[in-house]
């Protein structure tokens, strides 16, 4: 080995103790421990989370803002309801992704899953709001303050993500 003079460096080997082969850790050399692998799974989950409900709420208010043919839209618990079962079916198809990139093996069932549950997404939305939905609206939202506020929500996701892409990780990493 050379170092930065150009002189010739010899390095001195250690002999590996008996004892070295039998020590168990619970920490990988790269990622830390199981705690910490487990802290930062979850943090990522909690970001992609945030993104994913930022997104999907803004879109749609700010599209009901936009749309709207009134000065006042109004939200009835079968559109909440709706929206939550979407971004529920969303975050399962996303993390059956991430499962199928990860796994070693069953990785086509959980691709297929990540299938279905976009699939499900989209087929659910109106059956949900058909079950849930109640007569009269319970929630009257001026069109001005929906399209700003799904304006304001839909920057915030863009916020994340460019500081997740930034960061050198996949949205929502820490």
């Amino acid at each position: 080995m050379v170092d930065r003079t150009g002189l010739r460096v010899e390095r001195a080997s250690v002999p590996a103790r008996e004892s070295d082969s039998r020590r168990t850790t619970s920490t990988t050399p790269e990622f830390g421990s199981e705690r910490a692998q487990r802290r930062v799974l979850l943090r990522t989950v909690a970001r992609a989370a945030g993104v994913a409900a930022s997104a999907a709420v803004g879109t749609s208010l700010l599209l009901d803002g936009m749309l709207a043919g009134r000065d006042v839209i109004g939200y009835t618990p079968g559109d909440a309801a709706a929206l939550l079962v979407l971004l529920l079916l969303m975050l399962t198809g996303v993390l059956l992704q991430l499962a199928a990139y990860n796994a070693a093996r069953a990785n086509k069932l959980c691709g297929i899953g990540a299938g279905v549950a976009f699939a499900l997404a989209l087929v659910s939305q109106p059956v949900v709001v058909s079950l849930v939905d109640a007569p009269a609206a319970r929630l009257a939202v001026p069109a001005g303050l929906a399209t700003t506020s799904g304006f304001a929500l839909l920057v915030v996701a863009a916020v994340l993500l460019v500081r997740a892409f930034l960061r050198g990780r996949e949205p929502g990493g820490g």
